[in-house]
């Protein structure tokens, strides 16, 4: 991020390989590229974007770069579009294909931290009764009044901590 820009790489050329889940190469003869992405479906979106750029650069080539070879009928270019179109639908398929994964895998991580925050709030409950026990045989053992409001003031405070962290509502 903080350098200039390294070069150019023709992706017309270019030949794409993966080593591992986060790790492509980017290779162009004397160029070579090594990247990594901070997860699997990252990775395949980079390359799924990487292998379409190559084939629009493809194209792009064929269309303009011979002045001498021009598509002579539209029946030609129909088939070419025909050609291209099972690539295309390829892509998109495995695009949506990441995309489920990608949910999945969201899923899967709001699942886990939807059962901690259970797990949270089953012991904060058994906490606050732990609690609540020990002020009731407290204020059964000492009944001066000085114990009972403070009991009184202990048990609001449990009480407002367990409201406020098991996010429950009061309404007067």
């Amino acid at each position: 991020m903080n350098h200039t820009c390294r070069g150019t790489v023709y992706l017309e050329s270019a030949q794409l390989s993966s080593n591992d889940s986060c790790h492509f190469v980017i290779s162009n003869g004397s160029t070579i590229l090594h990247l990594r992405t901070s997860n699997e479906n990252d990775k395949q979106r980079w390359m799924n974007a990487l292998e379409l750029a190559k084939q629009k650069a493809s194209k792009f080539r064929k269309q303009f770069h011979d002045s001498d070879e021009e598509i002579s009928t539209s029946e030609d270019l129909n088939k070419q579009q025909q050609q291209q179109q099972p690539q295309q639908q390829q892509i998109k398929q495995s695009q949506t294909t990441t995309d489920r994964v990608e949910l999945a895998t969201m899923n899967k991580a709001f699942d886990a931290k939807l059962e901690d925050l259970k797990m949270c709030m089953d012991l904060i409950n058994r906490h606050y009764q732990a609690l609540h026990r020990t002020l009731a045989d407290l204020e059964q053992i000492d009944k001066s009044e000085s114990t009972i409001n403070t009991i009184k003031s202990v048990n609001e405070r449990a009480t407002l901590f367990r409201i406020t962290s098991t996010g429950k509502r009061v309404f007067s």
